[in-house]
């Protein structure tokens, strides 16, 4: 699907933006963090 434009409904949109805006640095990991987390599974 390499150059295929999709177009991305304005729900998802909106959801990702609010997500965005009320995310907290707590809820964060770090690189290191995940990369541990994924060798552990």
């Amino acid at each position: 699907m390499r150059g295929a434009e999709l177009e991305v409904p304005d729900w998802h949109k909106k959801l990702v933006l609010n997500r965005i805006k009320t995310s907290q640095k707590k809820d964060f990991l770090s690189w290191s963090d995940v990369k541990k987390q994924i060798k552990q599974k």
